[in-house]
């Protein structure tokens, strides 16, 4: 049997399925007979005592019998669960579960064929009960035409049902996070359960959609306090807030996700760590990040955070020692991360070996060229920037005439490309115009002119020439 095939047997393989059986009178004698089925496995008639004092007092309750059902298909005992099937649909015919455990049956089997006929013998006899259509649907995920079709007709029949929320649910559990959010969106938060807003607000986190989730996740929170959705949920607002820098929520749900019972992850202490971090309490954000990383040592974007970190309390070698080891361990660093890094050495720079460290910053931006190529003319201009800041004018000058050299003739030139390249005509221009004046800075000024007339530096270069 494949596992995402049938995933949605899940809910009904358990003794507690359903919100009828968890609050029916007969639950408990329901869960005494399935203890008694696990810890005897393979054995249905361990519980013969128990099964015969449940029919006796519950042979006229479909629902009760149906569950019964469940309880013997939940060990697999196909035999068990087919017999009280049959036994509700021989007096109760219109009894639409019956017919939707004979499904569950068939789906496990290793062939299965079946299953849909029941569902469909669920959707005819008892049109107004969502379970056949839901469990038809599911068959059919990969049919989206017939998903939707059968779904539509739930829709029809009951119009209360949440078939949107449901939807989402049946891809949910199967991973599909962007079929998920794509039902769940047409949902409303206000009337879906718990474990429906938990979903949706996590199938929007997962797909890039977080100002979405993070509205979900408040949802959820104000309408369920005081429960572990409203802690599940608090994760996700965190995370949201925080990739939508709404500062005083993701402070708010920091705290109480620290003050609660919570079993906290390695993504949390980061994202709170990032909270104490951007409120600059520095100690308080090394704290968390050293707890990320005691919780998932891979965790490496933990190491550039704790630079930033140690960067904020002026502690520059620990800021390069960190962001160092977080470039050397970290496969998808970014390339403001090579800059930021390049920025401390530039800094030091400033009052230690300038030589030393102006060099280490180069090739900070060489090593970024290296893992970016298509930015290497952004780093090779960003050298140059560095050299000139530093009154190193003839390096300064070189490289950013490296940089028209390798875009002022490509031919794919993109618009980031074309920025770059004015860039460099601006500050190679106005560094020989200082150095030499305006006539052997010329040819590089008349290009920033055709490029960008309206550049403060064309401006005055052209007031320049034509005096």
């Amino acid at each position: 049997m494949k596992t995402i095939k049938y995933l949605m047997i899940g809910a009904m393989l358990t003794v507690s399925a359903g919100v009828s059986a968890q609050t029916a009178d007969y639950q408990p004698q329901v869960n005494a007979i399935y203890k008694v089925l696990q810890e005897n496995p393979g054995k249905p008639e361990a519980a013969k005592k128990l099964e015969k004092a449940f029919v006796g007092a519950y042979k006229k309750n479909p629902a009760a019998l149906t569950q019964l059902g469940y309880t013997f298909l939940a060990e697999k005992h196909l035999d068990k669960a087919k017999y009280y099937a049959d036994m509700v649909l021989k007096k109760n015919k219109n009894f639409g579960d019956a017919y939707v455990l004979l499904g569950d049956i068939e789906q496990l089997k290793e062939e299965g064929g079946q299953a849909a006929m029941w569902y469909q013998n669920a959707m005819s006899m008892d049109p107004k009960n969502p379970n056949g259509y839901v469990k038809y649907a599911n068959i059919y995920r990969k049919d989206p035409a017939t998903f939707d079709e059968t779904m539509n007709k739930l829709k029809a029949e009951v119009p209360s049902y949440p078939v949107e929320a449901v939807s989402g649910h049946s891809f949910f559990i199967i991973n599909d996070y962007d079929k998920a959010y794509n039902y769940y969106s047409k949902s409303n938060p206000n009337t879906i359960d718990e474990q429906q807003i938990y979903e949706y607000a996590q199938s929007a986190f997962f797909t890039g959609n977080s100002a979405k989730a993070l509205e979900v996740a408040k949802k959820g929170i104000s309408r369920f306090p005081n429960t572990n959705v409203e802690k599940a949920l608090s994760r996700y607002a965190l995370y949201c807030a925080i990739d939508q820098n709404q500062m005083d929520d993701a402070e708010k749900y920091a705290k109480f996700m620290e003050s609660s019972d919570m079993d906290l992850i390695y993504n949390d202490y980061q994202y709170i760590g990032r909270v104490y971090l951007m409120e600059n309490k520095y100690n308080e954000a090394i704290e968390r990040f050293n707890k990320a990383l005691e919780k998932k040592a891979d965790a490496y974007q933990n190491y550039q955070y704790l630079s930033e970190a140690y960067n904020g309390l002026g502690d520059e070698d620990k800021a390069i020692s960190y962001a160092e080891k977080y470039l050397s361990l970290a496969s998808n660093a970014k390339p403001s991360d090579f800059v930021k890094l390049a920025k401390i050495y530039d800094a030091k720079a400033q009052g230690d070996d300038v030589e030393l460290y102006m060099e280490k910053a180069m090739g900070v931006y060489d090593k970024m060229a290296e893992k970016y190529p298509s930015l290497k003319s952004y780093a090779i201009l960003q050298q140059g920037n560095l050299a000139y800041g530093h009154e190193k004018n003839a390096v300064a000058q070189s490289k950013w005439l490296a940089v028209i050299d390798l875009l002022q003739d490509k031919a794919d030139r993109d618009e980031t490309d074309t920025s770059t390249l004015k860039t460099a005509y601006r500050q190679l221009g106005a560094s020989i115009w200082a150095d030499k004046g305006i006539k052997d800075a010329a040819p590089y000024l008349d290009r920033l002119v055709e490029m960008d007339p309206d550049d403060s530096i064309a401006v005055r270069y052209l007031e320049a020439k034509n005096k």
